[in-house]
């Protein structure tokens, strides 16, 4: 963690939270539309379930080993490297749609797939990042401005991705991500990361992930929070990956109302990060 941090850090650092708000909202509203348009399609509970299975590997798979890699690799070149790639499977999938109407479920089973293994190593990119950015006294200050974005996010996006599938082609709305990646990437180049001690050593992949472990199972209070989250998400997500089916199929909504009960989850979240970042 760096604490010796320039006066001038909230503008790097908001230069910083804008450009990933940005590459965010995209990302985010294209993910949605992409579980609209299997809803749309399939109306399968089985269909939405692989979906989510093969969003949810990558995540429990990589996450214990990306942090090496990340404590080692310039921080900046990681996270354009990220968006690159969801950029180049967005654009190459607005080809393939320009020439047809619908996606073969294959197809967006791998653009799932390859999303997710970028996003199992953005966030804790973004996450080891942000110390590094402000002084020590001000890191749980914008956690929680952080989590009041990431709210904004998850409020904003199925609205807008629900609007967007249920008025134009899905190839359109999939085009997005690549908008994100230009505008992303541009503020990144203006932002100054600093480099941490770890940097541009050895990377040893087994060796640090069992010592991130240990460090983590020694620090009881953390470790507690951990499996609770682990415990919460595993009871949880199955139950959110299917509320598109509940909403349309079982209440008989459209997928506007599904983009709604989103919108409602996210707003909650949002009152609870505004509570961290104020109090």
């Amino acid at each position: 963690m760096n604490t010796s941090v320039p006066p001038n850090w909230r503008k790097n650092f908001y230069l910083f939270l804008i450009g990933q708000l940005l590459t965010g909202v995209t990302s985010m509203i294209v993910q949605y539309a992409i579980i609209w348009y299997l809803t749309l399609e399939t109306g399968e509970e089985s269909v939405l379930a692989i979906a989510t299975l093969v969003g949810m590997l990558p995540m429990a798979l990589l996450s214990p080993f990306v942090g090496p890699f990340i404590d080692r690799i310039n921080k900046k070149f990681l996270l354009i490297s990220y968006d690159a790639v969801v950029a180049v499977i967005a654009l190459g999938l607005f080809i393939y749609g320009i020439n047809n109407d619908v996606y073969p479920l294959w197809m967006v089973f791998v653009t799932i797939g390859i999303r997710a293994v970028a996003q199992t190593a953005q966030m804790p990119t973004v996450q080891s990042i942000m110390p590094t950015m402000v002084p020590e006294d001000e890191i749980t200050r914008v956690n929680g401005q952080f989590g009041i974005i990431q709210s904004l996010i998850f409020m904003v996006s199925p609205g807008i991705g629900a609007f967007m599938v249920a008025t134009m082609p899905i190839h359109w709305v999939i085009l997005l991500d690549v908008i994100g990646f230009i505008l992303g990437a541009g503020m990144l180049l203006l932002v100054r990361i600093p480099e941490v001690a770890s940097q541009g050593e050895k990377i040893s992949v087994i060796r640090d992930t069992l010592e991130g472990f240990k460090i983590l199972r020694e620090n009881k209070p953390m470790w507690k929070m951990t499996l609770i989250g682990a415990l919460f998400m595993l009871l949880f997500m199955p139950a959110m990956s299917l509320y598109p089916l509940v909403t349309t199929k079982y209440f008989g909504g459209t997928i506007v109302h599904a983009g709604w009960v989103e919108v409602l989850f996210a707003a909650a979240m949002l009152i609870g990060s505004f509570a961290v970042g104020i109090f």
